[in-house]
């Protein structure tokens, strides 16, 4: 049977395995990339386009190779292979690039990867290949750990084995680069067939998601950024491996990163600064506070492990340290006698609290502590005897709800008598025999006057009670004095709705910000206080549809109006808000009400209801509103209803609904027949403002006859039935008797029942009756409509007139309608317009006595007071004042201490102020000092009185959590009542006071499984423990909890925070590695697997041996094995610091690691069996050393040595410090910053000198280096790693100050005179002679000069001699003596170096004389333009143009001459200036450019030495029409068949409109065979001929007009051709032949005048020998060479030259000719076109060449005038050959042999190839 069963058992195992192999072979295929990162590595960050990054793999599923990528990055391209290549060149900015591509599948859908392009590091790159791989390259899978899913199968016999992944170490703050490879996971299966992971839990899918991300095909497991362990501390995620092609997954697997703590976080101190008492005669080692302070890193770490130490003590006296700090506890203690609360009343200590055990990360705080009298006497109010004079006692400040203990001192009373006899006190008053009694005793002899019971604000404000003294034994009695005790405000009353519910009333169709109501709390506590600022706010809305938030509140006022659309009656006809009224401005005390808001329907349109009888007809009800309170009779009908089927048959009718047969029963009925609808009674909206009903309608006859149910609506029309009603009565309130007019001071406010937003309900005030009515009838006056009472007439006086009680009025009807009275009681306050006086008691006793001695009480001024400001505490009176006036003063802390200003003093009044509002978080009390002294003499003087402020708490400080938030672990098997972590907070208000009393709650708890209330709070010390069973960490591994924390026991003002609760294993067994084996029976293969790397933080504390990791093999399911390992730090050196259980495989660490030492441990661990021949093959455990922060900065050098120089500017770096740190490199805990500790000597400031804390650089921040006085600084440098915040050392910098300039040269004489010339520029004025004491030629002894004063117009020059000690002044501008005669110079002198320091300049004094020259004469203005026509008549005036003479102080006589004409067209009066016209002037002259002519004028004076003053004149000529049109060819050719027009061009010198347009005319026998007309434009002729001419050459008469009809007749030259249109050709034979006869005659005349004219040059000539030579420029011709220099050209560049200033001679030498231009009165003869055929070149030379010898208008005319003008710039270059080097080389000449025979001679020399 045994055998049978082991048969049955295989066969069903068989077919198990058959029939998941079939369904393995029938899964799917799942399309996408081979991982959803693909990195690819290049050599270099500069890639270049074009360029192959490698093959990116796409697995389509169904078969096809190529797919269509899409790369997002443009500058990347993917071809349909995969390639990956560059579209554009690449830089690698940060040596990677990432970007995403797509893919799309056979289906269409999207599939997405990543790609990451990065820079190989060094070593990699020598095994990269130019081109890449086709596929990307992946990091090293040895480089990582490898988590192998492991399977246990062997042929067809498998079974899962079981194993446990050890928890990942991962540092927090890792500097990446990012995503970073954690491991990778791989399952067995993937040797068989593809694989696809994923990965899912917190930090993946769940908050705070996207930080993990794993490769689905390769199984790696990347972080994407930094952790933080702050935020959280350990991540649980799940694997999941699933195959991509066949039916098989994994079980999933979980994983557990912890981030291992690094020391990020700086110790934070619970409260700063820390207060504290000591009393002055403490012993020592009296420990009397506490600071402490909290750091967030890992608890129970070094991290974490905060130290503390006294830095500095302020003041450092008696002695420098009077108190030590318990480095660990924080607690505070004295250790040295001699504290003194009169000399030093306060010490502030600044505590440094460092982590790593003090080594670490630091910070900060305060520590402000109090010494307190040790003599328990309460200070003494002495009556002042004697005289009249006597002392006022100010009101006392007593805080409500003092905590006691009772009965409590408040002060003693004091007689001066009492030194002599001994006196019995007592009191009356309010609080001792009057109501309430027994609240104040005194003792009656001592004087000490007690409280005996807390005191309530609420009940009592103040108590005025009166204090008597009287001689126990003589008769002697003091006057009674008077004792003011006010109770001061504490925030002790919750605010009260004024009602409870409130109700609204808003129309569904109101719009956005419609406000509609309105909710009103009052609070019991001080009006016009923090304390009574009451503040609203919505907590919830129900329903909360259709939007959460439809409401909202105006926080002040208390009015809500709708903030979204969409309310809707028919929906949601009323809402309940929750409404929270909190005081301190909403930060308080805070109580909910309710507010019930109906929606009205805004339709006021009355309903109609149809009935659907399925007919045409229906049933409409008409519109009907039944006002409330209506008098009836009833019942009363409102309206009939009827239904169409009633025309048929008799209809039955019913009603149903609210007031129906709903509550309020039977207020509607309806006749069942008639369907009459009648009220039975009167309605009152304030009940219920409408009613729903419902009308139903059946046959009587045939109950299947019916009408739909119809609604009808019933509102109430709202009547004025309802008074108003005040939400108080009495209403309390407190003005100050100084208060001004206009200023409101409290509120009354009053509620109508009536319809809201009605004028029934719209309640106005009034003020019936004032009580007392004096000084004035109306003291007061109230807003209308707000309530608001304010002060109307000045003369409130609270010592007359303490209470006024007024009646007021509230009525509806907008104050017209009903109405109601109430009361308001105003308490006048004291301003302190009279203030308490202390006087001064000085006096006698008897006829001798000297002055008593007595103590001020300390005043309490509650914190935040509101002023108005400045305000006034008390008044400070001396005795001595009765007789003479006496100047007060005050001084300490709050006025000239800091913080200044606080407090001040009226000198002559003595009225002591407060300037704005104290802070007792700031400082808790000021010790103030007055000073009386007699303002006529000073000898009178009172002796300091102490006066001391306490700043009284207000509850103005919300609690501060310590941390937030706040982390715990609790174990998932907790039991109920079980704590497991503390939240904390703390209070800055006043310490043991409600005000810092802290309270906790828990708000809410997420998830609120398995239960909502998992854990409670203790209220008292913030500890949570669980009360409930059920936590599950793999159902709710984490709990959010937000806790409240509120002071005031709770009711005050709160803060939240929160607590994040990890749930944690209660399995304390360690994770185990196990073996993967594959065995069973004798056939077993090993699978692969790979043990992450551990991760062990350096210098754990314990205890040891630590338990790292067991190490499991599967064999040890069957078999006992045997464990062991080897390698370093086990039996290779360091050996033993690995141990491993043999049995359990538990692996051991024996004492805690040193990174710095040795950073990782290679292990190799082994398994054999104990009792079998079975053995593991090795594993290799790799374990990481994480690097703590366990080394100091160490300096490279010390000291290090710098040099400065003394002159040394703000910022200039002059030397570098550099230190090195033994931890982890390119980690925080190797980054080492720098910082300045102390610098010696601290002279001239303490801080001369800053460094770069990043790279040490030191450098000056401050002037005043003097090497002379402080050769030598020491600086104490601080290195501290953690960028700053960590371990630190110190070291030293030396520094050396070089010498600068720091001796100021000195004038040898301070005062200079001398005197210079007028108009004279680089005059030397003077020289001054300097010495300087600093070395000879240096940059400090050589010297620069400047005028300092005297020269604002900058006439004067001054610069260095060539000795460098010498000062020359010379001239800079003209200087004018008719100006200024004198100047007075102030020069300074410096060195070349900048002064060190601040030196004493010297300054010398120089005097400038200015001697009178004779100056020319001055025209105003220097260039003068005048407009004149070209033809005005010879002598005709043209201006009168004169100068005058600046040498005032001489009577010179000016005479005027024309000193340049060129035309000579001007003459000028020599007495009077007149210029006249002595020539025709003509604008078209080529004197004349752009219409202006220019003369140059002279003035000169008739001194002995004249001087001549220059000016010219510019005449802008006006055109005449004085020139006729002339055509510009003279000659042209035409065919004398079909001829084209010849264009001729016109010119006219004239302008516009003595110009064109032209016209023209053809004369004589020109008009039989010519044709002229005008072109389009008037500006040219088109000339035709009309009649075929034989070959030859004509002349044709035209003549042309201008506009203004001058015209002038022109003979064109026309050579005819034989030849048709546009293409002219004329034979030379033709032209030879055809020659006219007119053309012989006329070369005949030319040739006759030749000979003329050389017969009359030879006699010319004779004549000239003959005569006596005149000069070319006459004599007389007065002329100055100043005028010519600026005549220079611009050579070939230069067209506006004017050559005429080479020959102003000839101008006025009308018998010499000129020939040196054209001349303008002979006809230029006509020049030959150049030809177009290149054989008659030489024909047409000679016909040219013969024309210039015959035209008298061709160049040269004077070579010598000509060339005697150069210019710059030309064009040309030289003739010279001397300097070429190429002369003519690269020329190419072969077009001379197309010239012919003539030119053969010129081809042969120049066209050959020599």
């Amino acid at each position: 049977m045994e055998t049978m069963r082991i048969v049955r058992l295989g066969v069903i195992i068989f077919l198990c395995q058959e029939l998941s192999c079939g369904f393995a072979d029938e899964s799917s295929c799942l399309p996408g990339f081979e991982s959803e990162l693909l990195v690819f590595k290049v050599h270099r960050d500069h890639l270049h386009r074009g360029k192959r990054l490698g093959r990116i793999t796409f697995n389509t599923c169904d078969g096809r190779t190529r797919t269509l990528f899409q790369s997002v990055d443009k500058r990347f391209d993917v071809n349909m292979d995969g390639v990956l290549s560059l579209k554009r060149p690449v830089t690698l900015h940060e040596g990677h690039k990432v970007f995403s591509v797509h893919a799309w599948d056979s289906s269409g859908k999207k599939h997405t990867a990543f790609v990451r392009v990065e820079r190989a590091h060094n070593h990699e790159e020598h095994h990269m290949d130019t081109e890449v791989n086709t596929t990307p390259q992946m990091e090293s899978l040895s480089d990582f750990p490898v988590l192998t899913f492991p399977k246990s199968s062997s042929g067809l016999k498998r079974r899962k084995r079981g194993w446990v992944i050890p928890p990942f170490n991962e540092p927090e703050n890792s500097k990446g680069p990012f995503p970073k490879k954690l491991a990778q996971i791989k399952s067995d299966y993937a040797k068989e067939t593809r694989m696809v992971y994923s990965i899912t839990g917190e930090g993946v899918d769940l908050d705070p998601k996207g930080l993990f991300t794993i490769e689905k095909l390769t199984g790696n497991l990347f972080v994407t950024q930094k952790l933080d362990r702050e935020k959280k501390a350990s991540y649980r995620l799940i694997v999941h491996a699933v195959a991509a092609e066949v039916d098989i997954k994994e079980t999933p697997m979980e994983v557990i990163v912890h981030v291992i703590d690094q020391n990020d976080n700086n110790p934070v101190f619970t409260q700063n600064p820390f207060s504290g008492h000591v009393p002055e005669a403490a012993k020592k080692d009296f420990e009397f506070m506490k600071v402490t302070a909290t750091d967030a890193d890992e608890p129970d770490n070094d991290n974490s492990d905060v130290r503390y130490s006294i830095i500095s003590q302020d003041p450092p006296s008696p002695k420098l340290k009077m108190f030590d700090i318990n480095t660990v506890t924080g607690g505070i203690r004295v250790i040295e006698t001699g504290l003194d609360r009169e000399k030093y009343s306060r010490y502030t200590l600044v505590i440094r609290a460092a982590d790593m055990a003090g080594e670490g990360r630091s910070t900060t705080g305060t520590a402000v502590i109090t010494v307190t009298d040790s003599n328990n006497k309460a200070p003494q109010f002495e009556y002042s005897s004697g005289r009249k004079g006597g002392c006022i006692i100010p009101p006392f400040n007593e805080p409500e709800n003092s905590k006691g203990p009772f009965p409590k001192k408040l002060v003693q009373i004091k007689s001066d008598y009492a030194k002599e006899t001994r006196m019995v006190y007592s009191i009356t008053g309010e609080g001792a025999d009057l109501e309430p009694k027994g609240l104040f005793t005194i003792e009656k002899f001592s004087g000490n006057l007690f409280v005996t019971q807390k005191l309530d604000r609420e009940k009592k404000a103040s108590y005025r009670l009166v204090v008597h003294a009287v001689a126990a034994e003589v008769n002697i009695r003091e006057t009674p004095m008077e004792v003011i005790v006010s109770v001061i405000d504490q925030n002790d009353n919750n605010p009260v709705f004024t009602q409870n519910p409130f109700s609204g009333h808003v129309p569904e169709a109101a719009k956005k910000d419609f406000e509609f109501m309105k909710v009103t709390a009052t609070d019991a506590d001080e009006p016009d206080n923090d304390n009574s600022d009451v503040r609203y706010s919505i907590i919830s809305q129900d329903p909360p549809l259709p939007k959460l938030k439809m409401f909202d509140i105006n926080t002040v006022t208390g009015g809500i109006r709708v903030i979204e659309t969409g309310l809707d009656r028919e929906k949601y006809s009323r809402y309940t808000l929750v409404i929270r009224a909190a005081d301190m401005a909403g930060e308080g005390r805070s109580t909910t009400g309710t507010a019930v808001i109906t929606v009205t329907d805004s339709n006021n349109k009355a309903p109609q209801f149809e009935y659907s009888s399925g007919r045409k007809g229906g049933c409409i009800i008409p519109p009907f509103n039944e006002p409330e309170n209506s008098k009836g009779p009833f019942p009363k009908k409102l309206v009939q209803i009827n239904s169409d089927f009633a025309k048929e048959t008799r209809m039955v009718y019913s009603i149903t609904g609210e007031g129906a047969d709903l509550e309020p029963k039977g207020l509607f009925t309806i006749e069942k027949l008639t369907a009459n609808l009648f009220v039975t009674q009167k309605l009152d909206r304030e009940k219920k403002a409408s009613y729903r009903l419902i009308v139903h309608a059946v046959a009587a006859d045939d109950a299947r006859l019916k009408e739909a149910p119809m609604e009808v609506i019933v509102n109430v029309i709202d009547q004025n039935d309802n008074s108003p009603v005040f939400t108080q009565n009495p209403f309390s309130g407190h003005v100050p008797e100084a208060a001004k007019k206009d200023f409101e001071f409290m509120k009354v406010t009053a509620t109508d029942a009536d319809e809201p937003d009605n004028d029934n309900s719209d309640v106005r005030y009034s003020i019936i009756s004032q009580d007392p009515p004096l000084p004035k009838l109306k003291m007061f006056d109230i807003n209308t409509v707000t309530g608001g009472i304010r002060v109307i007439e000045t003369g409130l006086d609270r010592e007359k007139y303490s209470r006024y009680t007024l009646v007021i009025r509230a009525a509806d009807m907008a104050g017209e309608g009903r109405s109601t009275t109430g009361t308001a009681v105003i308490t006048v306050t004291d301003s302190n317009n009279k203030a308490p006086q202390f006087e001064y008691s000085s006096s006698s006793f008897g006829l001798k006595r000297r002055n008593g001695g007595w103590i001020i009480p300390p005043f309490n001024e509650p914190e935040n007071s509101k002023g108005p400001f400045p305000k006034k505490l008390v008044q400070i009176k001396s005795d001595y004042a009765k007789e003479t006036r006496m100047v007060y003063s005050i001084t300490g802390e709050g006025v000239d201490l800091e913080p200044k200003g606080l407090f001040t003093i009226d000198k002559f009044s003595g009225n002591l102020f407060v300037t704005q509002k104290l802070d007792r978080e700031h400082k808790a009390s000021y010790r103030l000092v007055v000073h009386a002294v007699a303002a006529d003499d000073a000898r009178l003087r009172e002796a300091p009185m102490e006066v001391i402020v306490n700043v009284i708490d207000q509850n103005d400080n919300s609690p501060v959590f310590t941390q937030n938030p706040f982390s715990g672990h609790v174990p998932e098997a907790a039991k109920k009542d079980f704590e497991f972590m503390k939240v904390t907070a703390t209070d800055a208000d006043e310490p043991d006071n409600d005000n810092s009393d802290v309270r906790y709650t828990i708000l809410s708890q997420d998830p609120p499984l398995p239960k909502p209330k998992m854990f409670d709070i203790n209220t008292v010390t913030g500890g949570i423990r669980v009360i409930e069973t059920g936590l599950d960490r793999e159902k709710y591994s984490r709990y959010t909890l937000v806790i409240r924390a509120a002071d005031m026991a709770g009711e005050g003002r709160s803060t939240t925070g929160t607590a994040v609760i990890t749930v944690t294993d209660s399995n304390n067994k360690a994770p185990q590695f196990e073996y993967s084996s594959s065995s069973f029976g004798l056939k077993r293969r090993k699978r692969g697997w790979v043990i992450p790397d551990l991760n062990e933080p350096e210098n754990s504390k314990g205890p040891f041996p630590k338990k790292l990791v067991q190490i499991k093999s599967d064999y040890a399911k069957e078999t006992r094995m045997v464990y062991s390992i080897t390698g370093e730090g086990a039996d290779l050196d360091p050996k033993g610091l690995f141990t491993i259980d043999k049995f359990s495989g538990n692996l051991f660490v024996t004492q805690k690691l040193d990174r710095e030492h040795k950073a990782s441990y290679r292990l190799i661990a082994h398994s054999v069996a104990a009792e079998v021949d079975i053995k593991e093959v090795p594993m290799e455990v790799i374990v990481h050393v994480i690097d703590q922060n366990d080394n100091n900065p160490v300096f490279t050098q010390n000291p290090f040595s710098g040099h400065v120089p003394e002159a040394a500017p703000k910022d200039y770096e002059f030397m570098k410090v550099t230190a090195t740190d033994a931890d982890e490199p390119d980690n925080d805990n190797s980054d080492v910053r720098y910082s300045i500790i102390s610098q010696d000597p601290p002279s001239p400031k303490p801080k001369m000198f800053d460094i770069n804390t990043v790279t040490g650089g030191i450098r000056v921040i401050e002037t005043g280096l003097d090497r002379e006085k402080y050769s030598r600084y020491t600086l104490v440098i601080r290195a501290a790693d953690m960028a700053g915040e960590g371990r630190s050392t110190t070291g030293t910098a030396v520094i050396t100050v070089t010498d600068s300039n720091d001796n100021a040269p000195q004038f040898e004489y301070t005062t200079y005179t001398a005197s210079v010339p007028e108009n004279k520029v680089g005059a030397v004025v003077a020289k001054m002679s300097v010495t300087d004491d600093d070395e000879p030629g240096s940059a400090a002894w050589s010297t620069k000069y400047r005028i300092v004063d005297g020269d604002k117009n900058g006439f004067f020059n001054v610069s260095t001699g060539p000795s460098q000690l010498e000062g020359i002044i010379t001239t800079a501008k003209p200087l004018d003596f008719e100006k200024t005669k004198q100047y007075i110079l102030s020069v300074i002198v410096e060195n070349d170096e900048p002064f060190v320091g601040s030196l004493p300049t010297s300054t010398a004094t120089v005097t400038v004389n200015v001697e009178d020259v004779n100056e020319p004469p001055v025209f105003i203005p220097n260039e003068k333009v005048i407009f004149k026509p070209e033809d005005l008549p010879v002598d005709s005036e043209l201006v009168t143009y004169t100068a005058t003479d600046p040498d005032t102080g001489k009577s010179q006589k000016i005479t005027y001459k024309i000193a340049n004409d060129p035309a000579g067209w001007l003459n000028v009066n020599q007495e009077t200036g007149v210029i006249k016209v002595r020539s025709p002037m003509d604008r078209e002259s080529n004197f004349v450019k752009d219409d202006k002519y220019r003369a140059i004028i002279l003035a000169i004076d008739n001194d002995e030495f004249p001087a001549t003053g220059t000016a010219t004149l510019i005449i802008t000529l006006e055109d005449v029409n004085d020139n006729a049109p002339s055509i510009n060819e003279g000659s042209i050719k035409t065919c004398n068949r079909d001829p084209v027009p010849v264009l001729l061009s016109i010119t006219d010198k004239d302008a516009y409109p003595n110009s064109a347009p032209f016209s023209v005319e053809t004369q004589g026998d020109t008009s039989k065979n010519w044709t002229a007309v005008m072109n389009g434009t008037a500006t040219g002729i088109e000339l035709r001929l009309s009649t075929p001419l034989e070959p030859g050459q004509y002349n044709v008469t035209l003549r042309v007009y201008d506009q203004q009809r001058l015209y002038q007749d022109h003979f064109v030259q026309a050579s005819v051709c034989d030849c048709t249109g546009q293409d002219i050709h004329c034979s030379d034979v033709v032209k030879n032949a055809l020659v006219p006869l007119s053309g012989v005659l006329g070369i005949l005349a030319a040739i006759l005048v030749l000979l003329l004219l050389l017969v009359l040059l030879l006699m010319f000539l004779r004549w000239k020998r003959g005569s006596k030579e005149e000069p070319l420029i006459p004599e007389d011709d007065l002329r100055d060479n100043i005028y010519y220099y600026d005549e220079e050209g611009g050579g070939e560049d230069d067209r506006d030259y004017d050559l005429s200033v080479l020959h102003r001679g000839l101008d006025n030498k009308p018998n010499v000719f000129r020939n040196d231009e054209a001349p303008t009165f002979l006809p230029a003869p006509q020049y030959r076109p150049r030809p177009a055929n290149p054989e008659e070149i030489g024909t047409f030379i000679d016909d040219n060449l013969n024309a210039a010898d015959n035209d008298p208008t061709a160049p040269p005319y004077d070579s010598l005038l000509v060339f005697d003008y150069e210019g710059g710039g030309s064009e040309a270059s030289s003739l010279s050959s001397l300097h070429s080097s190429s002369s003519g080389a690269d020329q190419d000449y072969d077009f001379l042999n197309d010239w012919g025979p003539r030119f053969k001679k010129l081809a042969d020399m120049y066209g050959g190839e020599d």
